[in-house]
């Protein structure tokens, strides 16, 4: 007599089975509730995404159907924010707060933006960017009005520093670039050209006394510095007097036998730039001097026309 026992089946597959049906029926019932409720996760062209409610928006005067209206929104950079289109904001998780125009996810229009360090934006925005005209109102007291493109000043436009010093011109990549006007606290003040932030070219400086000066920054011809001893010649210091500046750049200075670097000596004509006077490079090899010397021609009622002989500082 056989009295092998059969194995029975085990009931616990079943159970399995039909708790992970269930739970994917859990699961597709409270997607289709949250979808026919409005729910959406959404993504735009630019990486922008968005978890949330959806509704009808007005877009150019238009009412336009599921789009994004209120849930959270997840930046490219890792920013999250707040989305809700019955305000017009957008609320991020730094702190900043947006309010205004808002299309696909993207500020696009005019609109106000309140960063957390009490900085203030009004203005246009294009793409997501301050873009167009406005205002940025600084914590520290500064401010710009003007024109911006990418965030950036760029364009024409006028900075007020909180001294209540203030520029007036042209701006590049939020520098002054182009023809403007720097007005001190004082009064005083300096029309003319600027280059990456620096005074270049011909300009009028006017003093709060009434005073008025005109001066003009001119350059020498092309000065070549070559090594004639042993490899790796640096310049260690340049002494210059007053008025008086340089294309080189020491840190870039490196030089081996025989080797040349070509350089400019410029000139910045002002009331107190020197008239005569040495520019000297300090080398590892020794000292190379340039002798500068500007004429001063002397003009009715005191004021002075300064610039190099014949155009270019002799070199000596």
């Amino acid at each position: 007599m056989n009295t092998e026992r059969i194995p029975r089946k085990s009931k616990k597959t079943p159970l399995i089975v039909i708790f992970l049906l269930a739970l994917v029926a859990v699961i597709i019932t409270v997607v289709f509730i949250f979808y026919k409720v409005g729910y959406r996760y959404l993504k735009n062209d630019n990486g922008v995404k968005f978890l949330g409610k959806v509704g009808t928006v007005m877009i150019g005067g238009t009412a336009v159907e599921s789009q994004p209206y209120h849930g959270k929104v997840y930046y490219a950079d890792g920013t999250a924010g707040t989305l809700d289109m019955s305000a017009g904001t957008i609320s991020y998780s730094n702190g900043d707060k947006y309010e205004g125009d808002i299309v696909s996810l993207m500020r696009e229009g005019q609109g106000v933006m309140t960063y957390a360090n009490g900085d203030k934006y009004e203005g246009s925005f294009v793409a997501d960017l301050q873009t167009g005209k406005g205002k940025f109102t600084y914590a520290n007291g500064d401010s710009y009005e003007g024109d911006l493109l990418n965030g950036l000043r760029n364009g024409t436009g006028v900075y007020i520093w909180a001294d209540g010093s203030k520029y007036e011109g042209e701006f590049k990549d939020n520098l002054k670039n182009g023809k403007g006007v720097y007005t001190w606290a004082d009064g005083s003040s300096y029309e003319g050209t600027y280059v990456n932030d620096i005074k270049n070219g011909t300009g009028t400086y006017k003093f709060s006394n009434g005073d008025v000066y005109i001066g003009e920054k001119v350059w020498s011809e092309v000065i070549t510095l070559k090594n004639n001893g042993a490899n790796g010649l640096v310049i260690t210091g340049i002494d210059a007097p007053n008025g008086v500046g340089t294309t080189l750049v020491e840190s870039e200075i490196n030089l081996d036998k025989y080797e040349t670097a070509e350089f400019q000596v410029s000139y910045t004509a002002s009331l107190t730039s020197a008239a005569d006077g040495n520019l000297v490079i300090h080398t590892t090899g020794g000292d190379a001097t340039i002798r500068c010397v500007a004429n001063k021609v002397a003009l009715p009622d005191d004021y002075t026309f300064e610039g190099f002989e014949r155009g270019c500082p002799p070199v000596g």
